[in-house]
């Protein structure tokens, strides 16, 4: 009888105890991927500037929108995901731009040709620059996929980093926006 007690307590201890080193290392393993991550985007490196050409080739720089929240948009004509965004995406740039907001869409597609013959057939009313060899996509912010937007601060500070298909009409993505431009 007690030799049950014994092994039924024990299988359970051991069983208590293998959920505990599993957990363990789960929290572990987010702790290092959450030291990484702010290493990665310490505050001086949370800070980014950079140069694209529009698609006329004219050079534009982040900096430039200095004072400005700015919503980068990485983009492509074949990404069906990124397609499905830029309504509300329209939407958003319309209604915020009267505030200080700036939305940048930021191609990646290979070809400017392709570019431009997507916003001939559909205009955007926002600013669309064009990094065909991942300068900014992959060098600087190191993206790994599509659609993918980066909230910049007033300061040229990285705020958010949302990665998938976003509702830009949505609430949580007003007030997310709203919440920085009360900032000042």
């Amino acid at each position: 009888g007690s030799d049950l007690w014994y092994n039924k307590f024990r299988n359970n201890l051991l069983s208590k105890q293998k959920s505990m080193k599993r957990i363990l290392g789960i929290l572990t393993g987010l702790i290092i991927l959450l030291s990484a991550h702010t290493l990665a985007f310490g505050e001086a490196e949370r800070v980014i500037d950079f140069t694209l050409p529009d698609t006329t080739g004219r050079v534009v720089r982040l900096s430039d929108y200095q004072g400005q929240v700015v919503v980068l948009n990485f983009w492509a004509t074949w990404c069906a995901a990124c397609l499905d965004e830029i309504p509300s995406l329209k939407k958003f740039s319309q209604s915020y731009s009267s505030r200080g907001v700036r939305v940048i869409g930021i191609s990646i597609d290979r070809k400017i040709e392709t570019l431009r013959s997507f916003l001939k057939k559909q205009p955007l009313p926002y600013k669309v620059l064009h990094d065909p060899e991942g300068k900014v996509f992959v060098d600087l912010l190191t993206v790994q996929g599509l659609p993918a937007t980066f909230i910049i601060d007033q300061d040229g500070e990285i705020r958010e980093v949302l990665l998938g298909k976003v509702d830009f009409s949505g609430t949580g993505f007003r007030t997310m926006i709203d919440d920085i431009l009360k900032r000042d």
